[in-house]
């Protein structure tokens, strides 16, 4: 298995986390102060997933395209 694949498994995995503690606490507005911590640290970490497969990418196609 690819790290990328790792790395989009690993985002998509929090997801039913991050709905489940906004539902859990009825607080589904990340702007709002009683939005769930855990929810906000489980969406900062799969965005930063997300960031990172981007990252990931652009460099094994500069490497691909290198002489």
């Amino acid at each position: 298995m690819s790290i990328d694949r790792r790395f989009v498994m690993a985002g998509s995995a929090a997801q039913p986390d991050i709905i489940g503690e906004e539902t859990r606490a009825g607080v589904f507005d990340v702007q709002r102060p009683t939005y769930p911590l855990l929810a906000a640290k489980l969406r900062a970490r799969r965005d930063n997933l997300v960031s990172m497969i981007g990252v990931l990418d652009q460099r094994a196609r500069l490497a691909s395209e290198a002489p």
